[in-house]
């Protein structure tokens, strides 16, 4: 009899699990230029897959190279990135940065740590086959379909473009000061995530929330 019920139970668990465990994944259209992103639900939250691609003023593709702005997205500056979402989309906060978080297992004593914290949970978050390292369990990679890449940023003071390949840095649109705005990073060779705060005038990538939709 326990063993009938066993049989049951395993299968059940089986479908919520795909249910819940495997990323849902859909693409949506930006109707501002027509192209296509792949958008992933994390928890409650829907995410696109990719960095946002949108070319507005203070926005460069790495190097100047219309090719990394094909896979990596847009740089943006912070004034730029908070209203560069399509409609219907927006840059998220820091309380929906957050929000994604603690869905990855980060707990409330790491979640408002500054810099790194959350051993394990960037790893989650990265596309292995864009993080060049020594890769000890694939299994550990990209967990949700979230797909972080590495595509560096512009630094503000020079013009210069640092770290493709090395680290990926995306905005909040939560501001510290009139200066400064709350970011994320994710770097090569840590496996944690960094927050940290970034002059406005930095340019990182840009990766869209969904508009929750309020009853």
């Amino acid at each position: 009899m326990f063993r009938s019920k066993l049989l049951w139970i395993v299968p059940a668990a089986v479908i919520l699990c795909l249910m819940t465990c495997s990323p849902q994944k859909n693409t949506f259209k930006d109707s501002r230029n027509g192209k296509i992103y792949k958008t992933v639900i994390i928890g409650h939250q829907t995410w696109m897959a990719e960095n946002l691609n949108f070319k507005t003023s203070n926005s460069w593709c790495y190097a100047d190279s219309q090719i990394n702005c094909e896979k990596y997205g847009r740089l943006y500056t912070m004034e730029a990135a908070k209203t560069a979402c399509p409609p219907g989309w927006h840059l998220p906060s820091e309380e929906e940065w957050q929000v994604l978080e603690r869905f990855l297992g980060m707990t409330e004593e790491q979640i408002d740590i500054f810099l790194m914290r959350g051993e394990g949970m960037g790893t989650k978050l990265k596309n292995i086959r864009a993080w060049e390292s020594n890769i000890k369990n694939e299994s550990d990679y990209d967990t949700y379909g979230f797909n972080a890449l590495p595509g560096g940023y512009r630094y503000f003071l020079d013009g210069s473009f640092v770290d493709k390949g090395n680290r990926g840095s995306w905005w909040s649109s939560t501001p510290e000061d009139d200066k400064y705005a709350w970011r994320r990073a994710l770097f090569l060779n840590q496996t944690g995530i960094d927050r940290d705060v970034a002059t406005n005038t930095n340019a990182f990538c840009v990766r869209c929330i969904k508009d929750e939709i309020r009853k």
